[in-house]
């Protein structure tokens, strides 16, 4: 399995699963390209990038924003609580 952030000026919207052998069972960086290619032709229009563990740029939760000049993901702040009385 290969897993693919769906991102939208660089803040990933979605995370979608290709099969392996659907991209020829190649290993990154060759199945990056292989897999925007295929879910291009599957008709999923968008900016693709490979995440996992195995890649250094790691696995990302949606909301999360890709730094290019880094080539990882980094997580929002959390908003500040609350506290009512």
């Amino acid at each position: 399995m290969h897993y693919f952030a769906l991102l939208e000026n660089n803040r990933v919207t979605n995370i979608i699963i290709v099969n392996a052998s659907d991209i020829s069972n190649r290993k990154f960086p060759d199945s990056e390209k292989d897999g925007q290619f295929f879910l291009h032709s599957c008709g999923i229009a968008g900016n693709f990038l490979e995440v996992g563990k195995a890649i250094h740029r790691g696995f990302p939760r949606i909301g999360d924003t890709y730094d290019r000049d880094l080539d990882e993901f980094v997580s929002p702040e959390p908003e500040p609580e609350t506290v009512t009385e």
